[in-house]
């Protein structure tokens, strides 16, 4: 009887750990796609840690399908894919693309980002098999910005 309740009991534990470790390494609801077309964008629903603030200017590639955050990280100048919460849409207007950032509003291109997140470097493997053409993945990584972070 007393062999069952251990047995039980790491059971238990280990079905405990196992879940806990899932939230972490990126299964279950959490994950990286692309939506729309003019711009495309790239979204994510991921628990990421608070990070850094992180400071860039919106801007569009030369063909206008992606967008880029340009800006200035220790020192040196940056071209990054960013990575939005869920929930984000682009958008285009007068000729201006963006995106509509929930509980925010909407940053145009040219615009100045201030937010919470995180960088990750190009190749990054929880970006792989995002959708995303090559010309659209910056050479610098990605920006990954935290849900209700952007400051105006």
């Amino acid at each position: 009887m007393k062999s069952t309740k251990i047995a039980a009991l790491v059971t238990a534990w280990g079905i405990l750990t196992l879940s806990a470790c899932g939230g972490a390494s990126g299964g279950g609801a959490e994950e990286i796609s692309t939506i729309g077309t003019d711009p495309k964008i790239i979204v994510h629903d991921l628990s990421v840690a608070p990070g850094m603030t992180l400071k860039g200017r919106l801007a569009s590639l030369p063909d206008g399908s992606c967008l880029v955050v340009t800006g200035e990280r220790a020192g040196e100048k940056f071209t990054a894919s960013p990575l939005w919460p869920k929930g984000a849409e682009p958008t285009l207007s007068d000729g201006r693309r963006g995106v509509s950032v929930p509980g925010f509003g909407t940053i145009s291109e040219g615009d100045s980002i201030v937010a919470a997140g995180s960088h990750w470097e190009a190749g990054d493997k929880r970006t792989e098999g995002v959708g995303m053409n090559a010309p659209c993945l910056a050479e610098d990584g990605f920006i990954v910005f935290n849900r209700d972070s952007f400051q105006s």
